[in-house]
């Protein structure tokens, strides 16, 4: 079973390998450039945080929706592929530091 950590670091040698001018073309009218699903992964992830931490401190389970059309068509496309695929670094730690913790929490719990 791969994590996620892996999962990214395997995708990235991938999406370094595309161009600035292939992230941003458009394949059809409706269809999201490659910055704007790179993007949408990011929002994602931060709309999935927002997500936890409100079930955890709410009574009751009222989630908040986003319109990922609308995030999606956000900022990404404007910034260099790059400087979005840089962000899968951000990824990889974010996953590293959450074993890092479920390791600790298994360690104080069993020992």
């Amino acid at each position: 079973m791969s994590t996620l950590s892996d999962v990214v670091e395997q995708a990235l040698p991938r999406l370094r390998a595309v161009s600035e001018d292939a992230a941003f073309r458009k394949p059809a009218p409706e269809v999201w450039r490659a910055k704007q699903v790179l993007g949408h992964l990011i929002d994602s992830s931060v709309n999935n945080h927002a997500r936890f931490v409100r079930a955890g401190a709410e009574n009751g389970l009222a989630l908040p929706d986003y319109d990922q059309n609308v995030w999606a068509a956000g900022g990404y496309q404007q910034r260099l592929w790059t400087k979005l695929v840089t962000l899968g670094f951000v990824a990889t730690d974010d996953v590293r530091h959450q074993l890092h913790h479920l390791a600790q929490v298994r360690e104080r719990a069993e020992g």
